[in-house]
């Protein structure tokens, strides 16, 4: 989570749905002024994936260009609709 003056600005988790586990985030726009601070959750949510040792699904947001490389970022490929990250 990245909070600023009381203010969140961007989220990011795992939860699992129907057996699998989702990866999902939220990002404002003013957290892009925050790119150490977002690259560095990222690797501390690679960390985590990592422990899993299943499977994790994404989807990629079309609204945001730079989602698809953010999830490549993480280790995601692409499989249809879905991102995948395997262990």
């Amino acid at each position: 989570m990245l909070d600023v003056d009381g203010e969140i600005l961007a989220v990011a988790g795992l939860y699992e749905h129907s057996g699998r586990l989702i990866c999902f985030s939220d990002f404002k726009e003013e957290a892009s002024s925050f790119k150490k601070t977002i690259i560095s959750g990222a690797r501390m949510m690679r960390s985590i994936m990592e422990k899993k040792r299943r499977p994790i699904y994404a989807i990629r947001d079309e609204d945001l260009d730079t989602s698809a490389r953010f999830l490549a970022y993480l280790g995601f490929e692409q499989d249809g609709e879905y991102y995948v990250w395997h262990s």
